[in-house]
């Protein structure tokens, strides 16, 4: 997702200033759809609302600089369900593990069993991030896709679990 369409989406669930939608792009929750670098979400937030697709009211603080909430405007709403409605949608994984195991025979055995156990906790760790925010939405939609993303960690520690010893398999004898 670019850092333009994760603004659109923050600001379609409720209105934040820039710092809180940094907050979100680093956050579990985004992370599975956002590749928004913190270094373009200033810019783009400013693109936005010279574009008019949001409004940004400023809120005088007490003992702290003034606060600038960006909210969505009716043609920013319109332009990210015109994006949620795309059909050309691909999912894009980047994973070095997966790197890793496509090469898994120019690696020593010992090597692939502890890359296979870093990335059994790193999913293990995963999974329990999920299942702690599922108690903290209440949002249907929001809820689902914690859900969905429960059920991938599962059945990639199952499958892990059921085909690790086969790309252990793959690497090099100790000597």
């Amino acid at each position: 997702m670019s850092t333009r369409n994760f603004c659109l989406a923050i600001l379609s669930i409720k209105d934040a200033t820039g710092y809180e939608i940094r907050r979100f792009a680093k956050g579990d929750t985004f992370n599975s759809f956002v590749g928004a670098n913190f270094g373009s979400i200033y810019p783009c937030l400013k693109t936005l609302h010279a574009e008019e697709k949001i409004t940004m009211r400023v809120e005088m603080q007490t003992n702290a600089p003034p606060r600038k909430i960006y909210s969505l405007t009716p043609s920013g709403r319109e332009e990210f369900i015109e994006i949620l409605n795309n059909k050309d949608k691909e999912d894009i994984y980047r994973s070095p593990f997966m790197l890793m195991a496509m090469f898994a025979p120019l690696l020593d055995q010992q090597s692939l069993k502890q890359h296979l156990i870093e990335r059994e906790q790193y999913i293990l760790d995963k999974l329990a991030r999920l299942e702690k925010k599922q108690t903290s939405f209440d949002r249907p939609a929001t809820l689902w896709t914690l859900g969905y993303g429960v059920a991938v960690c599962k059945a990639e520690l199952a499958f892990l679990k059921e085909n690790g010893a086969t790309l252990v398999g793959m690497g090099q004898k100790s000597k």
